[in-house]
């Protein structure tokens, strides 16, 4: 169901089971980490380069999202997650850019492994779902780093929860892909898509996707959203707002999961993740493709600098540059920052 947290190699598939509960309950603040800064004026272009590691228990298949501090540095906030048995965590670690340092934040109030994303209104983070033994969650939490507070608002109108969604704002408006994971109190409709208004702290219910894009990518390009991808999936499906409206628009070469996904110059990135190499096996894979909505075709990357699943992407900004931070796994090399 959930697939492995893959070391590089091709291995058998299977499911694994949740185990422990990972409770952080007094918000531990692991200490602040740095490594010799990288120069960046120097670096080449279509590059990757390695950024201070991720603190604390290694982590897989969590939240992030990126904020402006009063600074105007970007600062990259790692939610919840999972560790390497699936065990759900609440943590949550911020990672300034410019300084190359990390700094624990207030914990998720609950424990969460593989939420679905999460997205930034007003320069407030907002998280839903995720799984919590062995079920998936329909909570929504929205973190304010000026206060570094969480509180609850209403819960996304899923029945059974979700995990392993897509999220992004439009318009000061979160959307969210979220596939129910109860099939006892589903609906059997299929995935959802929902519409969040902070203003209200009210949902609309969306029109539904035709296929189902677990562990997929997404986000908003030219003010469509796009989600490609997934378990068992290989379609690119594109939203258009205007019309509430789903329209398949193209595919991958090979079914492809738990990469991790960012929107950098009009172009859908997807990174790592785990690769269906036949009926029996998947692989961890380290290629990054690019895909463009205007032409409808995909472009070839600089690789990870090694194979990498259950990693999460997000832009950051450094010296007024737009890159992409990959974030998760093992240590070393669990921080990594792209240069388009």
């Amino acid at each position: 169901m959930w697939g492995h947290l893959l070391r590089p190699g091709i291995v058998a598939l299977s499911v694994l089971a949740l185990a422990g509960c990972g409770a952080e309950t007094t918000g531990p603040t692991p200490p602040a980490t740095q490594v010799p800064s990288t120069p960046e004026l120097v670096v080449g272009s279509d590059t990757w380069i390695n950024r201070a590691d991720m603190p604390g228990v290694a982590r897989w298949d969590f939240a992030t999202a990126t904020v402006k501090n009063a600074a105007g540095q970007s600062v990259l906030y790692t939610i919840g997650g999972c560790t390497d048995i699936r065990a759900p965590r609440n943590s949550v670690a911020a990672y300034n850019v410019a300084t190359n340092t990390w700094l624990g934040r207030a914990p998720l109030p609950g424990l969460r492994c593989s939420p679905n994303g999460a997205g930034v209104i007003d320069g407030r983070i907002y998280v839903t779902g995720g799984i919590y033994l062995q079920r998936g969650t329909s909570n929504l939490y929205v973190y304010d780093p000026a206060t570094n507070t969480w509180k609850e608002k209403a819960t996304i109108p899923i029945n059974g929860g979700s995990y392993g969604g897509v999220t992004d704002v439009l318009n000061r408006r979160l959307y969210v892909y979220a596939d129910c994971v109860d099939i006892h109190n589903c609906d059997f409709a299929g995935p959802g898509f929902y519409r969040y208004d902070p203003d209200t702290d009210r949902w609309t219910v969306l029109a539904r996707t035709q296929w189902s894009h677990r562990y997929g990518v997404g986000g908003f390009i030219g003010g469509k959203f796009y989600l490609v991808g997934g378990f068992g999936v290989k379609y690119i499906e594109m939203y258009n707002p205007a019309t509430n409206h789903w329209t398949t628009v193209g595919s991958i070469p090979r079914l492809r999961q738990r990469a991790a996904g960012a929107v950098l110059g009009g172009q859908l990135y997807m990174m790592g993740g785990t690769e269906k190499v036949n009926l029996d096996s998947v692989a961890t894979i380290a290629r990054v493709n690019a895909y463009d909505p205007v032409t409808n075709k995909w472009s070839l990357k600089a690789s990870l600098p090694t194979p990498r699943t259950g990693v999460v992407g997000a832009r950051v900004s450094v010296n007024g540059q737009t890159r992409i931070q990959v974030v998760g796994g093992y240590e070393p090399r669990n921080n990594l920052q792209y240069i388009p």
